[in-house]
């Protein structure tokens, strides 16, 4: 939750985006690391609506909107998310917030049976 991996996130879509990553672990600096990463991703392209606030990811006070700001980047950037690929990976962003995703039991959206009338 220091931000750090998200600035190289955005580092990699959109080279300089963030100047300085801070390593330090001292809270304004996380802090900074993560306000940068938005301004980074606000800067590529994504709408102000699909970014998350800060505290959203630092206080965990809401992950839902950290994902789905990550998935708008992956969106936006063309990439596709795959396991071991060799370049920055969303997934990791995610992982970073200890985001967990559906097992693959579970049903896709529209796939699921029609209950059983019965």
């Amino acid at each position: 939750l220091d931000g750090v991996t998200l600035c190289e996130l955005i580092n990699a879509l959109r080279p300089g985006s963030v100047s300085k990553v801070n390593k330090n672990k001292m809270a304004f600096m996380m802090m900074e690391n993560i306000s940068n990463y938005l301004k980074g991703c606000q800067a590529y392209g994504l709408r102000t609506a699909e970014l998350f606030q800060t505290v959203d990811l630092y206080e965990k006070q809401n992950v839902h909107a950290v994902v789905m700001s990550t998935l708008a980047l992956a969106r936006l950037s063309g990439e596709t998310i795959k396991e071991g690929s060799n370049r920055m990976d969303p997934n990791a962003v995610i992982a970073e917030t200890k985001y967990q995703a559906p097992s693959s039991n579970a049903p896709k959206l529209g796939t699921a049976a029609p209950p059983s009338s019965g």
